[in-house]
């Protein structure tokens, strides 16, 4: 749950069915779900990563990549955002 709380999903409960997330969350509880992972040789590409998200969120998203980036996975992305 920790992951989720650093993605900015630490609203969404176990009832909520994964129809109802929007593609923000949706992108960013996979990338939780990486974090915890342990494989190797993953390249991730994400295009707009932090489209549509509030600042503190696109904040954690980035933190997250960084994280990713920092233990050993390729990641690139691309934003026309500042952050």
């Amino acid at each position: 749950m920790d992951v989720l709380e650093r993605l900015g999903l630490g609203y969404l409960t176990l009832e909520r069915g994964t129809p109802t997330l929007s593609p923000g969350e949706l992108q960013r509880l996979r990338l939780a779900t990486q974090l915890y992972s342990n494989l190797f040789g993953v390249v991730y590409v994400l295009d707009e990563p932090s489209a549509g998200l509030h600042p503190a969120d696109t904040e954690a998203l980035l933190g997250a990549l960084n994280r990713l980036k920092a233990g050993g996975t390729r990641c690139s992305w691309s934003s026309t955002s500042r952050a």
